[in-house]
């Protein structure tokens, strides 16, 4: 999606402005005050004529002799910034911290300025989505399959930007290319449908796939050209916090799909895993394909594709449903920056004769899976992981793991209270596996948010072809019988034992009210 021009607002909101409390004192970007949508959506253009960027910044350009007021573009992810809303260039960290400070009290149940001018400037992109939700294009593309390359920075860290920051004479570029000597990447090349939410896209795909721990950290998704911003609204994930700072405001990732913003092969996006060590992947389509057709797996301008293919060139690779087809490398022990383990690239430069990573094994993903070197990728059993998360429930949208006491819950995998259950549900509950605690779901996932367990598809609301629900057990949801026949052989087992027990349930609940 392009970045809106003045030209694409309506009469009403060309003279919307940003609001201030009226204690609020401290100092912000001239360009929100009491200047008119319209104005604001100049000068964001403007800068981005200019390709002001945040290496701009940094090298402190100057135009026509001044410094540059703001920047609109961030090389660190080669996109524009949330919403596309200019930053300033120079900014004082100490008074931005006071002022957050400081100011949360005075717009307590209001809408901070920061929030109200990225919604404002959301309004003509918003509008964008709409018109795109009901498109024949839009639906077609659905009904899709994307094949996406999803390249984690394992250099892009907040470690990675202090450092970049700090030096007039460092690049990101160059930064970069110094701290992937070796041609390290750590890449994965998915498929999946175009309607698939960002939130299944999110818990089903890109987590599995990657290696991180399902339903943990928080997560973003932005779009390169326009800045738009897709999160999860219900969150509570220990790293949730940094949400307010950093992304006041965002579009729920439940109501937008891949297809919404990836429209074909080339396009674009940033997703960011835990909010907190911020870890960016870099999300390009190489390919949007129907079921079956051969997969690309020449000349697709990616190298690292390439020469795995050029390896495994006596296998003809077709486009499946949801799948993983190749990757490389293990991605970042969980919590990397937060245990004191630093960047991920310091980890990668010991090199793959390395076999001592003490506090890496440690971490989360890397515990629960068996990791023991990043360099050590094991594809099947990523594979594995991505068919389960498809075929399964999902994530919970809110009661994240958390580490607790085990003193205040009891023993493990028994059902306790949870530290978020306030308002227990009863298609949840509360888990516990050792030190870690969190909310599962226990009923089959709304049709709205489902997804077939065999194939991954999540259907259009309008769609002809709506998911069935499992007649046997009414926990999972297939397009159709031949879906359902594939997936039998994984299925059975629990398929009859909890089929068995909702028999005995109907029966107990007939006797009942014939008693009665």
């Amino acid at each position: 999606m392009k970045f809106p021009d003045a030209s694409e607002l309506t009469e009403e909101e060309k003279n919307l402005k940003v609001s201030f409390a009226v204690k609020d004192i401290y100092p912000y970007p001239g360009f929100m005050v009491d200047q008119p949508l319209e104005v604001m959506i100049h000068i964001a253009n403007a800068c981005l004529l200019e390709k002001f960027s945040l290496q701009d910044a940094i090298d402190e350009k100057k135009v026509d002799g001044a410094d540059i007021p703001y920047y609109i573009w961030d090389n660190s992810y080669d996109g524009m910034v949330y919403w596309g809303v200019p930053q300033p260039a120079h900014e004082d960290q100490m008074q931005s911290m006071m002022k957050r400070m400081q100011t949360q009290f005075m717009y307590m149940g209001k809408e901070k300025p920061e929030a109200q001018v990225m919604r404002l400037f959301s309004l003509p992109t918003q509008r964008k989505l709409a018109r795109r939700s009901t498109s024949n294009e839009h639906k077609q593309l659905g009904e899709k399959l994307f094949v996406l390359k999803v390249s984690l920075c394992p250099f892009n860290t907040s470690e990675h930007c202090e450092i970049s920051r700090d030096s007039n004479t460092i690049t990101w570029a160059t930064e970069f290319r110094k701290r992937s000597e070796g041609k390290v990447r750590v890449w994965r090349l998915v498929s999946c449908y175009g309607n698939m939410t960002f939130a299944n896209l999110h818990d089903r795909i890109l987590g599995p796939a990657m290696g991180w721990v399902r339903h943990y950290h928080a997560y973003m998704f932005t779009d390169n050209e326009s800045g738009a911003c897709f999160g999860p609204k219900q969150t509570t994930a220990i790293d949730a916090m940094h949400i307010g700072q950093t992304i006041p405001y965002y579009l729920s990732d439940t109501k937008y799909s891949l297809c919404h913003v990836l429209r074909k092969t080339g396009d674009r996006m940033i997703y960011t895993y835990d909010l907190g060590d911020t870890w960016m992947h870099h999300i390009e389509v190489v390919q949007i394909a129907d079921l079956g057709d051969p997969l690309k797996t020449k000349n697709t301008g990616h190298q690292e594709i390439d020469m795995y293919f050029k390896m495994h060139s006596n296998e003809n690779f077709k486009v499946a449903a949801a799948q993983l087809y190749a990757g490389e490398l293990n991605c970042a022990p969980e919590d990397s920056l937060g245990c004191g383990m630093g960047c991920y690239g310091t980890l990668l430069k010991k090199g793959r004769e390395c076999k001592h990573y003490p506090k890496a094994v440690g971490a989360l993903n890397w515990k629960q899976f068996n990791i023991r070197n990043p360099y050590d990728f094991d594809l099947t059993a990523h594979q594995k992981r991505l068919k389960e998360a498809v075929g399964g429930r999902g994530s919970a949208k809110t009661g994240q793991k958390v580490f607790s006491s085990s003193t205040l819950f009891g023993d493990d995998n028994e059902e306790g209270p949870g530290i978020y259950d306030f308002n227990k549900k009863r298609s949840e509950k509360t888990l516990k596996s050792g030190d870690l605690v969190e909310k599962v779901r226990i009923k089959p996932d709304k049709k709205s948010n489902a997804v077939c367990s065999t194939c991954g598809r999540q259907p259009h609301p309008l769609s002809d072809a709506p998911l069935k629900l499992c007649t046997a057990c009414r926990a999972v949801w297939y397009c159709n019988a031949e879906c359902q026949r594939k997936h039998w052989k994984e299925h059975k087992a629990f398929c009859k034992k909890k089929g068995n027990k909702n028999r005995k349930k109907k029966q107990k609940g007939q006797k009942s009210k014939a008693s009665a």
